[in-house]
């Protein structure tokens, strides 16, 4: 896997426990999330657990294309 997009709000598992679990499993893919709810709390989640980008919604599909490129070029 060279990149996950994820959310937050998701219907079994919210993004940001997903985030940890990962992360404490060892997996270290780059990932970008994408959400509407960002609170203090889940964007503190997100930088301790080295998340690369975060977009906001709504958004436009460049700017994800745009986050994209630059974390996967970023890898090389």
């Amino acid at each position: 896997i060279s990149l996950m997009l994820l959310d937050i709000k998701m219907p079994s598992m919210h993004g940001d426990d997903f985030i940890r679990y990962i992360r404490k499993k060892g997996t270290q893919v780059p990932i970008i999330v994408i959400s509407g709810y960002l609170t203090p709390k889940v964007l503190e989640v997100l930088l301790e657990y080295e998340v690369r980008k975060v977009v906001t919604k709504p958004f436009k599909i460049k700017r994800i294309a745009s986050e994209i490129s630059s974390v996967i070029e970023g890898q090389a």
